[in-house]
């Protein structure tokens, strides 16, 4: 684990004391709480041999290390020089010249440094040995306002680094670090896309398969929080060298890698553009990879494929040979254990100027979603959703429902909402359970009904070792779904409404959750009843004498609505 209270450039006016000291402060600094939650969900891993996908701490850490390494080196040169000066003293007095006071106290002048400049070396020794060190030589920043790299400096790249004779590389290129820049996901129009950006864009996809592979390199793609702006690299990188296609890459960065990354309208745009063209470019540099020209520089591939039927050769030779459709990625990957009985159905999911995203993951068994994502059977199914809790927004798929009981009584659940706010039935995916009437006008409260939903939630994730997945959604998924998540979070993590309040919003991404306020305030006396029977474990709870709650109602409201206004303003 990156240790952030070091590398960090931007708590660098915090002491380590001072910093620990406010993220144990849940009264204040919540921009700080939700920067460190959203860095630990998205620490570097590695999705691809010698390629890896972080945040800005992963970055800061790398920089943090190779300051630490020059400096050792530094010292390790001038503790060199001291030896080597202090030999020269003895051999002098040695040789029976004149001792004086001066040449004595030279000496010892000298050993105290040499004493000092140890000590100086093991400390930072010690902190390279407490670093997390991966030994990063290339580091890719995903911003905006970068643009496609230039052809003349991949050229320049491909040309130095193709070159199969190491011993032209000096010891001081192999300790530098190679910074690159790539345009962030959601700062490009395919309206803004020249043969140009498409020529730099499958080079510098070759540039770092040959620094990974052949260089062995290991490599970082990252931007500040690790998931906004890394979709359109990692995407082109998943066509590129796993030979997926668009959707099918998507769904692996989501379901294998489990990588959180978002995903803009105008980048799946360009993706879809592009996608096929990279396909073949990967399919046909691959074939000819054993041709030492392909590692270099390749100025021609545009002119190459104006010759080509790319869309014939999609049908007849890439379907044909590695099909790859939603449906058959479910199967392979066994999301779905019921045979495809229709390969060719159209996926009403991924869509151009469409949100792509899927919901988020906030338990190994919850997901927390919005009406698109239940109307969806695609994700239904991807997902393996065996549970709707959905609130007021009924699927458009849902005709006719079968009454359903089972051994939690939802009568008690019925009864504390009125019978004409809830119901319960079976579908081809499982229960649904709509609650009618919960809108955002704070009229209708949850208090009481709570503890039956939470029911709801335990029992299902237990009956099939959570193989079996909850989904719940409103219309939009940030106001009346997510407090039911925060509510979840809280019973099943055991902590706070503050802290489960940030674990839901750092997980939604993009989308600031606004918690219904009537709602809110249920969850904040559900707090209180929690923190009473002694099942919240935090650490006030060690104390003798028990809060009821971690946070001031008037506190926590007040930290929420400076945290929202940071982003509004920017």
């Amino acid at each position: 684990m990156v240790n952030v209270l070091n590398v960090n450039p931007f708590l660098a006016p915090y002491s380590s004391s001072i910093l620990q000291k406010d993220l144990n402060n849940w009264n204040k600094n919540y921009l700080l709480h939700e920067k460190f939650e959203n860095w630990l969900i998205t620490s570097s891993i590695e999705v691809y041999r010698n390629i890896y996908i972080g945040n800005i701490i992963d970055y800061n850490n790398v920089i943090f290390n190779f300051k630490l390494k020059s400096k050792r080196n530094t010292y390790v040169n001038y503790l060199n020089n001291l030896r080597f000066e202090k030999r020269l003293l003895r051999a002098k007095l040695k040789k029976g010249t004149i001792i004086t006071n001066q040449s004595v106290e030279q000496l010892k002048k000298v050993k105290s440094q040499i004493k000092a400049a140890r000590e100086k070396l093991d400390i930072l020794n010690h902190k390279l040995e407490t670093c997390d060190e991966k030994n990063y030589k290339v580091l890719v920043n995903c911003k905006e306002g970068a643009r496609f790299p230039s052809s003349s400096f991949i050229q320049k790249l491909l040309t130095k680094y193709s070159n199969d004779d190491d011993d032209d590389t000096s010891e001081e290129e192999e300790e530098e670090i190679l910074e690159l820049e790539f345009p962030a996901s959601g700062s490009y129009n395919l309206s803004l896309m020249t043969t140009n950006d498409l020529t730099s864009i499958m080079n510098f996809l070759k540039l770092l398969n040959v620094l990974s592979i052949k260089r062995d390199y290991k490599i970082l793609i990252y931007c500040y929080d690790g998931f906004t702006h890394l979709s359109l690299l990692s995407l082109f990188l998943e066509i590129f060298k796993n030979f997926n296609t668009l959707n099918n890459s998507i769904l692996k960065y989501q379901l294998i890698y489990e990588k959180v990354l978002y995903f803009f309208p105008c980048d799946y745009e360009i993706l879809t553009f592009v996608e096929k063209i990279l396909l073949y470019y990967s399919w046909h540099w691959i074939y000819s990879n054993m041709n030492p020209h392909r590692l270099l520089f390749d100025d021609q591939i545009i002119k190459e494929m104006e010759l080509v039927d790319i869309q014939n050769w999609y049908l007849n030779i890439y379907l044909q040979r590695h099909y790859v459709d939603l449906y058959t990625f479910m199967t392979i990957h066994n999301y779905n254990k019921e045979p495809i009985t229709n390969p060719t159905l159209d996926v009403d999911w991924f869509k151009v100027q469409n949100d792509n995203n899927l919901p988020s993951k906030i338990l190994p068994y919850l997901y927390l979603g919005n009406l698109n994502h239940v109307n969806s059977k695609s994700i239904l199914r991807l997902l393996n959703i065996k549970y709707i809790i959905t609130i007021g927004e009924q699927p458009d798929w849902l005709d006719l429902y079968q009454p359903y009981k089972n051994d939690f009584k939802p009568e008690k659940l019925i009864k504390s909402l009125a019978s004409s706010n809830y119901y319960s039935c079976l579908s081809s995916f499982g229960l649904i359970s709509e609650i009618k009437n919960l809108t955002d006008d704070d009229i209708i409260e949850i208090k009481n009904p709570l503890p039956y939903l939470l029911e709801i939630f335990r029992n299902r994730s237990k009956q099939e070792n959570n193989s079996s997945k909850v989904l719940i959604n409103c219309k939009v998924g940030v106001s009346r779904s997510a407090s039911l998540c925060i509510a979840e979070v809280m019973n099943y993590l055991k902590i706070s409404l503050s802290r489960a309040y940030l674990y839901v919003r750092v997980r939604r991404l993009n989308l600031i959750i606004q918690p219904n306020l009537k709602i809110f305030y249920n969850l904040f006396k559900f707090e209180e009843e929690k923190q009473k029977e002694g099942e919240i474990e935090k650490e006030i709870a060690l104390r003798k004498k028990k809060p009821l709650r971690e946070v001031d109602w008037h506190i926590l409201c007040q930290e929420i609505d400076i945290l929202n206004s940071h982003y509004i303003k920017n």
